[in-house]
């Protein structure tokens, strides 16, 4: 295959095919006006000289780019959360409803200095109008930036409390004191800790919230049943595991996230601890399989649906009127009660 230089352009395969721009244009679209013999001998070149027309560059020649891009934070385990893959699901029924694509990014990497180049690399080669972003570290200098850029964008689950800037979230700190006081009310004292790093604004109002509800009832925090590494269905089992091998098992468990708490039950069921008679669960998210795996799982509800409502509703605001802010919305979660506490 020949290459002429490194960026093959559309005047280099007119020139090479004797014919007009137009021409190689209209044969590369499928459009009438060019010969069948123009046209064969037009792809040809195309295929020998490996040119691609570039679809973005195409789009913002034509009209407004409508795709809005969605980027979870890094996470091995991303593709296993249920929530993410709700969330995900509603964005984009949401984001169909106003006539726009969506596209599903992954991070390449946790270092703030490539996820910022990735952020406005998304934006400069105009493969988004607009980004929804699951979510930052609370020392992320990349919101600053896009603030600085005028770049639309959104954020989803994350809050810091020192930008002015467009998100939609939960009253985490309210939703897990609930929680934790229902297990506190049922003379419960002995009540573990499983989350993530403390990296989000997410797992930062989530433990103030356990803390709160411990001071409340007068329970001396201990540090021995509180984990902030824990990631992943298998991290959180086995972890359990070693409390029962151990015998440091809690009275109860909070879980952050619905995924840490089913290895936290897998681990009881395993050990033939009863549940909730020995030992009870709280999740979070109330995702889908959260009544449908045995027993159920007792868990804080999130309303979803409003919140990728809230999400699209504010991104598609943001591009359409050109505008940099949006009124920030935080929504309520509320206790669902299942299987896994008492009743």
């Amino acid at each position: 295959m020949k290459k002429l230089k490194k960026d093959v352009t559309i005047k280099d395969i007119a020139r090479i095919a004797g014919v007009s721009v137009a021409t190689i244009s209209r044969a590369i679209n499928n459009r009438k006006g060019v010969r069948p013999e123009t046209k064969e001998k037009v792809l040809k070149v195309v295929q020998r000289y490996n040119y691609f027309p570039n679809i973005y560059a195409q789009v913002l020649v034509k009209q407004k780019v409508k795709n809005i891009g969605l980027i979870f934070p890094y996470n091995l385990d991303m593709l296993m959360d249920m929530y993410l893959t709700e969330l995900t699901s509603h964005i984009e029924d949401e984001t169909l409803k106003y006539g726009y694509d969506l596209t599903l990014y992954f991070p390449h990497s946790t270092l703030p200095s490539e996820i910022e180049n990735q952020y406005l690399e998304l934006f400069r080669s105009k493969k988004v109008g607009g980004l929804l972003i699951g979510g930052v570290q609370v020392d992320d200098k990349t919101v600053r930036l896009l603030i600085n850029e005028g770049y639309p964008f959104f954020i989803i689950g994350s809050h810091l409390n020192y930008l002015n800037y467009n998100f939609v979230d939960v009253d985490h700190k309210s939703a897990v004191e609930e929680a934790v006081s229902y297990l506190a009310e049922k003379g419960l004292k002995k009540i573990a800790y499983i989350g993530t790093p403390l990296s989000f604004s997410t797992p930062i109002e989530k433990f103030l919230g356990y803390k709160s509800a411990l001071a409340k009832y007068n329970i001396e925090l201990d540090t021995k049943i509180i984990f902030h590494n824990i990631n992943s269905y298998i991290e959180a089992f086995n972890l359990c595991w070693r409390m029962i091998t151990e015998k440091n098992v809690p009275q109860a468990f909070f879980c952050e996230n619905d995924m840490l708490a089913w290895g936290i039950i897998n681990s009881l069921l395993k050990a033939k601890i009863r549940i909730p008679e020995d030992v009870s669960i709280i999740g979070y998210n109330d995702t889908e399989f959260s009544n449908k795996i045995y027993p159920a799982l007792t868990t804080i509800h999130l309303p979803i649906e409003q919140i990728a409502f809230e999400a699209v509703k504010s991104i598609i605001f943001l591009i359409e009127k050109k505008v940099n802010t949006v009124e920030p919305k935080i929504l309520k979660a509320s206790l669902v009660l299942r299987e896994t506490t008492i009743k």
